[in-house]
C-alpha cells in the first residue's frame, strides 16, 4: 500500500511537470511569437523608411531644380532683363539641367509665366499657361506646388509639374516659375520596393488618385474605388508627414499587412505583403515551441519515472531495514541490559579473585555482543551520514587480547587454532574510538573464524609512525578457510552481501554487514581496507587506520597476562563520586529482570529505589509519593513510555517540574531528541552505563541532596 501510495504520488508529480513543460511552451510561444512580430514589424517599418527617403532625395531634387531656376530668373530681373533674355535663360538653364545626373532620367523642361509673358525653356507652344495647374495651383507667398500628374499634351506623357511663385528682391510677385518631371521612372522605382522580399508597393497623390498598384485596373482611379481600401482613404487624410501608418488589409481575397506614409509633396507611400509572409515563421515557431515541448516532457517524464520508481523501491527498502534494525535493536537489547546488568552486580558483590575473572570474560563477552549488535545500528548512521567518532585513550593490549579471547572462544571444538603476531613496541595507549578499532578487528577476526572449518587464524598487528606523529597502525587477519571467487571480491564490499558457500561443520551465519562497516570506519579514520584470496585455500584481509599515540611506551608482548583486577580497580566501571542517601528514584518497566538492574545500580548511590512494571502503576505510585526523580520505559504495553509522561505530568502540579528521564533500549539516531521534544528532560540507553547513569543523577539532584562517595560498598 505504501509503494501504491507513493506511486500515485509520483505520478501526480509527473502529470504537474507536463502541465508546467505545457504553461512554459505556451508563455514561451506567446513571448517569442510577440518578439518576432515586433522584430519583423520594425524590419517593416525600416523598409518604408528607406523607401521613403529615397523618394524624398528624389523630390528634393526636383525641388532644387524649380528653386536654381527661380534664382537665375530673379537675378536676371534685377538686371532689367526683358521676355527675350528670360527666354534665352531657361533654354541655358534646361540644358544644364539634362546633364544633372540625379534628375536627367526624370526631368522634361522648365517653363514661366513672368510678368505677362510665357517662357519656355523647349520653346514649346504654351497651349493655354493661364487654366494651367501649376499656375493656378503655384502658392502666394514663397512655396512649391506639386501638381496632380496628367498627361503633357506636348509629349503625351504622364508628369507631375512643381511650381513656385517667383518674387523680386522687393517682395514684389513677378510671375510662376514650373518644371515637369516624368512620372514613369518614380512608379518604376516604386514597383520595385518589396516588405521582407515580398508583397508589393503604390503610390498616391495627394488627392488619393492611384498612381501605381499591381493591378492596372485601379492607376489612375481613387483609391477609395478599390473595395479593400474603402475605409483607408479617411486614415491616410489623417496623417501629418512624420507619421506611420500600420493597417492590415485584404487584397484579393489574401491578408496583407500594410504601411502607409506621406511624403513631402503630400503623396502617399504605401507597401503591403501578406500576413503568412511577414509573419509566418510565428507558425513554424509555434510549432517548434510546442513540439520541443513534448519532446522534452516525455523525456523528462521517462527519467521521472525511472527516478521515482527507483528512489520509491529505495525508500521502500531503507524503511524495512530501519525498521528490522529498530526492532531487532530493542529485541536483543532488552535481554542484553539484564546479562550486563546481573554480571555487574555479582561482579560488586563477590570479591574470589576467580570469580571475578569468569564474571569479568562474561561482562566482556556481552560488551562485545553489544558491539556486533551495534553493527546494526552503525549501518543506519552510514547511510544517514551521522557516523561519529571518539578522540580517547584506550589500551592498546586490552582490544588485542580481548578480540583473541573472542575468537579462541568460537573456536572450542573446531580444528582450528587463533594465531597472533604483534608488534611490541606498539604504543601502550593510543588515542581514537576504542569501539570501532574493536569493531574493525572483530568484524576481521569473526568473519575468518566463520569460513574457516579447520586449519588457522592468524591476526598479525604492526605500526609505523606518521610525519604528525601519530601512528599507521595495520591489521592484517589470514585464514586458511573456504577463500573467496573472483567474481565475489567486487560486491564483498557490498551492505548485506555475504558468501554463499558453507563451510564443512555449520552454515555460514551473519547479515552481511561487518564488512561494508569495516571499510567504512577505516576510510573514516584515514586508512582502508584491501583482501586478497584464493578459492578454497584461505583469505587475506588487510585494515589501515591512523590513531593518536597517549602513551608511547611499548605494549610488551601480547601473550603475556596483565595482572588480574581486584575489587574496586579500575576496570571500566569506576566507583562512583557521589552518593545520593536520601533520594526518592521511580523506575517504570514493563521487564522485571530490567528493574533488578536499574534498582542494584541505583543501591550504589544509596537512593531509595521504587519500581513499577506498568506506567499505570507508575502513575498511582507517583501520585502516592513524590520522587526526586523517575526513569521511564519507552515501548511497554498499554501505556507506552510518552503516554505515561503525559499521564504523570497531568497528575498533579509538583510531576510537572519533577525530572522524568526516558530509559529505552531504542538507539537509533534521533530517538534522543524525539524524547526531548515530547517533553522528556534526558534520555538514557540500555544497556545502562553506570557512568551515564551516575551523570543523570548528578544532573538533576540538587547539590543538597549528594555527598561525596567513600567508595562502593560490598555485600556478603
Amino acid at each position: 500500500m505504501p509503494l501504491k501510495n507513493a506511486l500515485k504520488k509520483e505520478y501526480k508529480r509527473l502529470a504537474f511537470v507536463g502541465v508546467a513543460f505545457f504553461l512554459m511552451a505556451l508563455v514561451s510561444n506567446v513571448y517569442v511569437v510577440d518578439m518576432v512580430k515586433k522584430q519583423m514589424d520594425l524590419y517593416h517599418r525600416s523598409d518604408i523608411q528607406v523607401y521613403k527617403i529615397t523618394l524624398r532625395s528624389l523630390i528634393q531634387a526636383q525641388e532644387a531644380v524649380l528653386m536654381q531656376a527661380v534664382g537665375a530668373i530673379v537675378t536676371a530681373l534685377e538686371k532689367g532683363s526683358g521676355p527675350d533674355e528670360l527666354q534665352t535663360l531657361l533654354r541655358v538653364i534646361t540644358g544644364s539641367i539634362r546633364d544633372q545626373k540625379n534628375v536627367q532620367e526624370t526631368f522634361v523642361n522648365i517653363y514661366g509665366y513672368i510678368d505677362g509673358s510665357y517662357l519656355d525653356g523647349s520653346s514649346l507652344a504654351p497651349g493655354s499657361p493661364e487654366a494651367a495647374p501649376w499656375l493656378s495651383g503655384a502658392p502666394l507667398p514663397s512655396g512649391v506646388y506639386h501638381s496632380r500628374p496628367h498627361i503633357d499634351a506636348r509629349t503625351g506623357q504622364m508628369v507631375n509639374s512643381i511650381s513656385t511663385a517667383v518674387f523680386d528682391r522687393n517682395g514684389e510677385r513677378r510671375g510662376v516659375l514650373a518644371v515637369d518631371h516624368l512620372l514613369a521612372p518614380v512608379t518604376k522605382m516604386v514597383q520595385a520596393y518589396k516588405v521582407g522580399y515580398s508583397g508589393f508597393s503604390f503610390l498616391l497623390d495627394g488627392s488619393f488618385t492611384v498612381l501605381t498598384f499591381p493591378d492596372p485596373g485601379l492607376v489612375g482611379r481613387q483609391i477609395s474605388d478599390g473595395p479593400e481600401f474603402a475605409s483607408l482613404e479617411k486614415s491616410l487624410s489623417a496623417m501629418d508627414d512624420q507619421a506611420l501608418l500600420e493597417r492590415a488589409v485584404t487584397i484579393g481575397g489574401v491578408r496583407h499587412i500594410g504601411f502607409f506614409s506621406r511624403l513631402e509633396n503630400g503623396w502617399f507611400l504605401g507597401v503591403a505583403a501578406p500576413l503568412n509572409h511577414s509573419f509566418g515563421q510565428t507558425a513554424h515557431i509555434t510549432m517548434v515551441i510546442f513540439s520541443l515541448a513534448l519532446v522534452l516532457s516525455c523525456g523528462l517524464g521517462l527519467v521521472l519515472v525511472r527516478m521515482a520508481s527507483d528512489i520509491i523501491s529505495a525508500e521502500e527498502k531503507s524503511r524495512s531495514k530501519t525498521s528490522f534494525l529498530a526492532r531487532m535493536s530493542h529485541e536483543i537489547r532488552t535481554p542484553l541490559n539484564a546479562i550486563l546488568g546481573l554480571s555487574l552486580l555479582a561482579r560488586r558483590n563477590y570479591g574470589a579473585s576467580a570469580g571475578l575473572k569468569y564474571l569479568g570474560e562474561i561482562n566482556r563477552t556481552g560488551n562485545h555482543l553489544l558491539v556486533i549488535i551495534n553493527d546494526l545500528l552503525d549501518l543506519s548512521k552510514v547511510e544517514s551520514g551521522y557516523l561519529a567518532f571518539k578522540h580517547e585513550p584506550y589500551r592498546t593490549k586490552t582490544i588485542i587480547s580481548d578480540i583473541l579471547s573472542i575468537a579462541r572462544i568460537r573456536t572450542i571444538g573446531l580444528s582450528l587454532t587463533v594465531e597472533v603476531k604483534a608488534d611490541p613496541n606498539i604504543p601502550a595507549k593510543l588515542i581514537g574510538d576504542e569501539w570501532r578499532v574493536r569493531q574493525i578487528l572483530m568484524n576481521l577476526t569473526s568473519n575468518a573464524v566463520k569460513y574457516t572449518p579447520a586449519g588457522f587464524v592468524r591476526l598479525g598487528v604492526s605500526g609505523w609512525p606518521t610525519v604528525d606523529g601519530r601512528i599507521r597502525l595495520v591489521f592484517k587477519v589470514e585464514d586458511s578457510g573456504i577463500g573467496i571467487k573472483p567474481h565475489q571480491l567486487e560486491s564483498l564490499f557490498e551492505e548485506f552481501v555475504r558468501l554463499d558457500e558453507q563451510s564443512n561443520t555449520k552454515p555460514i551465519e551473519g547479515a552481511g554487514l561487518g564488512l561494508p562497516i569495516t571499510r567504512t570506519l577505516c576510510r573514516a579514520m584515514g586508512g582502508d581496507i584491501t583482501v586478497t584470496s584464493e578459492f578454497g585455500r584461505g583469505s587475506a584481509f588487510r585494515a589501515e587506520i591512523i590513531q593518536g599515540i597517549a602513551d608511547p611506551s611499548p605494549m610488551g608482548d601480547i601473550e603475556q597476562s596483565e595482572p588480574e583486577l581486584q575489587a574496586g580497580e579500575e576496570d571500566g566501571v569506576p566507583p562512583p563520586a557521589f552518593t545520593f542517601p536520601g533520594c526518592k528514584v521511580l523506575v517504570i518497566d514493563d521487564i522485571a529482570t530490567n528493574l533488578v538492574v536499574a534498582e542494584g545500580l541505583l543501591s550504589f548511590y544509596e537512593v531509595k529505589a521504587t519500581t513499577c512494571l506498568s506506567g499505570r502503576l507508575g502513575v498511582e505510585a507517583a501520585k502516592k509519593e513524590r520522587f526526586d526523580l523517575i526513569f521511564i520505559d519507552h515501548v511497554m504495553p498499554d501505556l507506552d513510555g510518552l503516554a505515561t509522561l503525559k499521564a504523570l505530568r497531568e497528575a498533579d502540579e509538583y510531576l510537572k517540574k519533577t525530572p522524568m528521564v526516558a530509559l529505552t533500549a531504542s538507539a537509533m539516531e534521533g530517538m534522543r531528541e524525539m524524547f526531548l521534544s515530547n517533553g522528556f528532560d534526558d534520555y538514557l540507553a540500555k544497556p545502562i552505563s553506570l557512568g551515564k547513569l551516575e551523570e543523570i543523577m548528578t544532573r538533576w539532584i540538587p547539590m543538597t541532596g549528594r555527598l561525596p562517595a567513600e567508595g562502593i560498598k560490598q555485600s556478603n
